[in-house]
């Protein structure tokens, strides 16, 4: 007999498996499977959603995000997903499927399933309690669809239980992270996560989450840097520990042309979050801003070591031998991802996509092949997955061609589009040249 339960982190266990939501992880006997990230996305938002049909068409908004794809290449993500999970013989155990209708995370009728909630208000805490983990599970796996999917059991909460202060928290998290990564406009996503962080702080006005966000749209949006400092010092208050206040607190610093203190803060970020890549690869931010070229590959390539896929991670990195004067390894690091090596396009950070693509450029147009430098620039949009396309990005580009008025009012335009690389562009070595301006 086969029986699951879904326990307070997320965590859905059946047999000997062992689904963790949060972790974005799946294990047999204790044992890590290897998945690619879609089909662990199937799992998830089919698990997430036990005792439900899950329909074709939802699965492919959630999962795919309306992506072109065929049903018969849905249906080989859930043969994989069964295979992955040694449900592959009929009758499927655990992915059912419910001819006409969909998919069904499901076990055998004598499987203990969750107790229902208790009716009135605790019940409906209870159950936006479910959804926020769930949706907290889904950010956490960074993807474009799988932010989409985190913001609808954030909405999903905060119908259950309007005054649910975590569902307006998590939203504001998710919005902010969508615009970092360029997944949407990100002057839009600044004011989402504005909107849902003012809300959370009205239900509770310590809510860290909440000062955060905050902090992050008065960095990214605002330019205001010392109103960033008065929201995370609340946040600090609140709690110490919380890791996207260290994140954010040495963004704040970068923007604020300070990158030895930038370090300083991932360093005390580490200290409570010791195996963070996030404030990692900060540090390596840091020391990139400081012109330590040397020690910024060291950091990064640990962290690629970790995690191949990390794409800011891998541009940063063919940034810092662009700049350290090892242009073979550059061009070799930044290819890699401009031509879809090192990850698959749609698990990719769309701003270190655009990042890596400008930095090609300028490297082409200033140390290789002019023509396909001026290529590159042409298509810059079929290379880019989303609506949004870095003015930064392109202004990088531009100063490779030593077109620097061009390049200045990309500048201009990337402040109206809140474009959150603006932030750090007095730091950013391709720009040496506009010091004046």
């Amino acid at each position: 007999m086969l029986a699951y339960e879904y326990a307070d982190d997320s965590i859905v266990t059946f047999g000997q498996f062992r689904l963790d939501l949060k972790e974005g992880t799946l294990t047999k006997s204790g044992k890590p499977l290897r998945l690619s990230r879609k089909v662990f996305e199937v799992i998830a938002y089919i698990a997430a959603r036990r005792g439900s049909v899950v329909t074709l068409n939802e699965l492919i908004e959630v999962v795919w995000q309306g992506e072109p794809i065929t049903d018969s290449n849905v249906a080989q993500h859930i043969c994989l997903a069964r295979r992955a999970l040694d449900d592959a013989g009929k009758p499927h155990r655990i992915i059912s499927t419910i001819h006409g209708r969909g998919y069904m995370f499901a076990v055998p009728a004598q499987a203990v399933h969750p107790a229902a909630p208790p009716p009135g208000e605790q019940g409906h805490d209870l159950i936006a309690q479910e959804l926020y983990r769930n949706g907290t599970a889904f950010a956490r796996l960074g993807t474009q669809a799988g932010l989409r999917s985190s913001l609808e059991f954030f909405k999903r909460a905060a119908q259950v239980s309007p005054d649910y202060e975590p569902a307006y928290s998590g939203a504001a998290q998710t919005h902010l992270k969508t615009a970092l990564r360029c997944y949407q406009q990100p002057s839009a996503g600044w004011e989402r996560a504005r909107e849902s962080a003012a809300h959370a702080l009205l239900l509770d006005p310590h809510s860290p989450g909440a000062h955060c966000v905050l902090a992050g749209v008065a960095l990214w949006q605002d330019h205001e840097a010392e109103r960033a400092f008065d929201e995370l010092r609340a946040a600090a208050t609140a709690r110490p520990d919380f890791e996207l206040m260290h994140a954010i607190q040495a963004q704040a610093f970068l923007a604020d042309r300070r990158p030895q203190r930038a370090l300083i803060a991932t360093q005390e970020g580490m200290n409570w979050s010791p195996g963070s890549l996030v404030l990692r690869t900060l540090a390596a931010l840091s020391l990139f801003y400081a012109r330590d070229y040397e020690q910024a590959i060291h950091t990064l390539e640990a962290i690629v070591a970790i995690e191949p896929a990390a794409t800011f991670a891998r541009y940063l990195l063919g940034a810092a031998y662009l700049f350290g004067g090892n242009i073979a390894g550059a061009r070799e690091r930044l290819s890699e991802i401009v031509y879809g090596q090192s990850a698959p396009m749609d698990e990719c950070d769309f701003n270190g996509r655009q990042c890596a693509i400008s930095a090609l450029i300028y490297l082409q147009a200033l140390h290789g092949n002019h023509d396909t430098a001026f290529r590159l620039y042409h298509e810059f949009g079929s290379y880019v997955q989303g609506e949004f396309i870095s003015p930064v990005a392109l202004a990088v580009a531009l100063a490779g061609f030593g077109h620097l008025t061009e390049a200045m009012q990309q500048l201009r335009e990337a402040r109206t589009a809140g474009d959150p690389r603006l932030a750090f562009v007095l730091l950013e070595p391709y720009f040496v040249h506009f010091a004046d301006q």
